[in-house]
């Protein structure tokens, strides 16, 4: 827990260095922030999105899996009654 609490205070100090001592202006920096901000959200809405897609899929896949065995097995039963 230490080592993510220390990683997390040098991310944001490497970032506030970064900002400080860019080469750009103030304008050009925030605006560069700003899309790379965008672009990374969009990023993860997309993975995101793309793994729920999956999670339901496969899900889709075991309740199909289910009721067949379901099936399998009421029709068993019922050649034994």
């Amino acid at each position: 827990m230490k080592r993510l609490v220390f990683f997390l205070y040098g991310l944001m100090a490497g970032a506030a260095a970064g900002i400080i001592l860019a080469p750009q202006s103030g304008r050009a920096t925030r605006g560069l922030i700003r899309d790379k901000s965008m672009k990374y959200s969009m990023d993860v809405a997309d993975y995101t999105t793309g793994k729920a897609k999956h999670i339901a899929n496969k899900t889709r896949g075991y309740a199909h899996t289910v009721r067949e065995a379901l099936v399998r097995g009421e029709e068993k039963v019922k050649t034994y009654i």
